[in-house]
């Protein structure tokens, strides 16, 4: 299990959000979590116009 996927049990996050990335900061003693989610385009030309 990757550190990634132990935080997303951990949190219970499911799809189509998913853990980015974890970082500890030692000085600031501050975990940062980085949380984003795989979206869904319905139309495939306005997204990629968009950039997206």
């Amino acid at each position: 299990m990757s550190q990634t996927q132990l935080f997303e049990a951990a949190l219970g996050i499911k799809a189509p959000w998913y853990v980015q990335g974890v970082d500890f900061d030692v000085a600031r003693r501050e975990l940062i979590i980085a949380v984003d989610f795989v979206g869904i385009c319905r139309n495939k030309a306005v997204c990629y116009a968009d950039g997206l």
